[in-house]
């Protein structure tokens, strides 16, 4: 139970945390492998229209 995250997180903050992990992540592999694209480009397009 330590490990959850407490208190008021926003979507902003979350949405661009996730991307940033998943940057983290995929940076690993080969970059000739094909990647998840979609979910982060739809994430990365709803920024656009979540208040800062």
């Amino acid at each position: 139970m330590g490990d959850s995250v407490a208190g008021e997180v926003s979507v902003r903050v979350l949405i661009q945390f996730c991307l940033t992990e998943n940057d983290r992540r995929m940076g690993g592999y080969d970059a000739r492998l094909l990647r998840p694209t979609t979910v982060p480009r739809l994430a990365r397009f709803a920024l656009r229209f979540i208040k800062k």
